[in-house]
């Protein structure tokens, strides 16, 4: 199985996974990437913080960007 990493976009810097996380394919490490998304702002509204511009950037084994998930499309808003 293929190693993802879900590095964090904030503020303008990227904040990288030095772990990373073993998926069937590159959808299934989106999906994660969307929950884990999910959760940040969960815990930023929970807060009263605003949602920041960034996101989550999924990056394989090799560095390659594989997609990528802003914090602001995980929220609904209507």
């Amino acid at each position: 199985m293929p190693r993802f990493f879900f590095n964090i976009r904030r503020d303008g810097r990227l904040l990288p996974d030095v772990d990373g996380a073993l998926h069937h394919d590159r959808a299934a490490a989106i999906d994660e990437a969307v929950e884990g998304a999910r959760e940040v702002v969960s815990a930023w509204v929970k807060a009263g913080d605003p949602v920041d511009a960034g996101g989550v950037v999924v990056t394989d084994e090799d560095g390659a960007i594989v997609g990528e998930v802003r914090f602001r499309d995980v929220v609904r808003t209507e």
